[in-house]
């Protein structure tokens, strides 16, 4: 029950935030230069199922590999694997977007990968490449993966992506508002939770920051891992000419990370 009103008062919210979206376009349709006015607007969460172009994400982001940001985070996650102990029973990639670089990482060390996302656009396209039918190359991505795992050269990329597929159980609805913040029957606690350059997308505070890793808690299992990846003092994102709030992370934030208990 707690989980259903929770998603009642969301829907509420998000209805208030969209008719200002929708008034605010308005305006800006009747603007001559509608791009740079679009650049004023700070959009948040509640803009997403209406603007966050799938596609468009994908080539700005892993056609050319340009985000630092991204880059980073590809060299880095190889290595945190190799780093841990032991295999992975159940991993959840929480907030994957249209993406599937957590999945390729963890083909070897993970039993059973489970991505997951808010947007139906974005849950289409990772289903689509799990069918063969996405139109978007990821050979890039698997080549520089394969780079930093120090694989023997020239790299099947072919077995590379088959591993990955044959890992993945379930492409899932992701929702960091509500509890359970990964709905399943019967529920699933996951031995490791990876999650990057989402949650602090996801709040307009942080107290909702707060409330939203302590639901990403509650579906670890005792003793599982949380591996985060963000960007520190980072005030805004930006996509498409599109200003995105973002909430800021510092050291004596993510200190106070809360356990599932507080």
């Amino acid at each position: 029950m707690t989980g259903n009103t929770e998603l009642e008062e969301q829907q509420k919210e998000n209805q208030k935030t969209n008719l200002l979206i929708k008034n605010n376009l308005k305006i800006l349709k009747n603007e001559e230069n509608s791009d740079y006015f679009s650049q004023q607007i700070i959009f948040n969460r509640n803009h997403f199922h209406e603007y966050f172009d799938t596609q468009a994400y994908l080539k700005d982001f892993y056609s050319k590999l340009e985000d630092p940001a991204m880059q980073l985070i590809l060299f880095h996650l190889p290595s945190i694997i190799a780093r841990l102990p032991t295999k992975i029973n159940n991993l959840l990639d929480f907030g994957s977007g249209p993406t599937i670089y957590v999945a390729i990482c963890f083909r070897e060390k993970a039993e059973n990968i489970f991505l997951s996302d808010y947007l139906p656009q974005n849950k289409k396209e990772l289903n689509n490449w799990l069918s063969g039918n996405s139109n978007f190359d990821w050979t890039k991505i698997f080549k520089l993966i394969a780079v930093y795992e120090a694989l023997p050269l020239p790299t099947d990329i072919t077995k590379m992506e088959k591993t990955t597929k044959d890992k993945v159980r379930g492409i899932l609805h992701c929702d960091c508002h509500i509890s359970p913040a990964i709905q399943l029957s019967p529920q699933i606690y996951f031995d490791a939770i990876t999650t990057f350059l989402t949650i602090e997308y996801c709040c307009l505070n942080r107290e909702e920051y707060k409330n939203a890793l302590k639901r990403l808690s509650a579906i670890l299992a005792p003793q599982g891992l949380l591996i985060m990846g963000g960007i520190l003092e980072e005030t805004f994102g930006f996509l498409k000419n599109k200003n995105l709030q973002v909430i800021t992370l510092n050291t004596l934030l993510l200190e106070r990370y809360p356990s599932r208990d507080n």
